[in-house]
């Protein structure tokens, strides 16, 4: 189960603005301290990409970086010159990574394709943020492309933790919420009479 909410939200939004959209997606966005995991920075409903570039933050208290290495979206169209990025752990970043085609050929044309991959190890428990930054995209033409940017969540519990699959109850905060909606509800339905 790919990353089912970042492509819930990929699959809306750029339907509805029909314009390429990046993010990262993680096959569970569930971890324990300890694992390694990979992430992929995947672009959806692009048309004629032939280079990119773009940053990846990552909240470095919580993960750190094992690899990172070229996705299959230009590599698949022909030869590729594929640049790591520059782990920051300081600043939370891994900057600088880029990918280009490098013959007089189209750019890629998919539905969905992963730009780069980042393997990451858990380290301590938390929410950690992942985000891409700084994104450049650029046709054939090595005119700028436009698009839209996610953001992805990745929870990680401490060794042992059993983990609760999302969904399954709602925080003790949300029993208030509900509580005082629908005493908000009634409330206003009675002063409306």
């Amino acid at each position: 189960m790919k990353a089912i909410f970042w492509f819930l939200f990929v699959a809306a939004s750029s339907t509805a603005f029909a314009e390429p959209l990046v993010g990262v997606a993680v096959a569970t966005t569930t971890q324990t301290v300890g694992t390694t995991f990979t992430v992929n920075i995947d672009i959806i409903n692009v048309t004629d990409l032939y280079a990119w570039q773009a940053d990846l933050d990552y909240n470095a208290s919580l993960l750190s970086v094992v690899s990172v290495s070229e996705g299959s979206l230009l590599s698949n169209v022909g030869p590729t010159y594929f640049l790591a990025g520059t782990d920051e752990p300081a600043n939370g970043v891994i900057a600088n990574n880029a990918d280009t085609l490098y013959t007089a050929i189209p750019g890629a044309s998919a539905t969905a394709g992963t730009l780069f991959s980042v393997e990451f190890k858990a380290v301590d428990p938390g929410v950690a943020s992942l985000s891409v930054n700084n994104v450049t995209l650029l046709d054939s033409n090595l005119d700028s492309i436009n698009f839209a940017q996610a953001v992805t969540l990745v929870d990680i519990n401490p060794p042992g933790a059993k983990s609760v699959a999302p969904g399954a109850a709602p925080e003790p905060a949300a029993f208030g919420l509900i509580l005082v909606s629908i005493g908000f509800s009634v409330f206003i339905r009675r002063r409306a009479r």
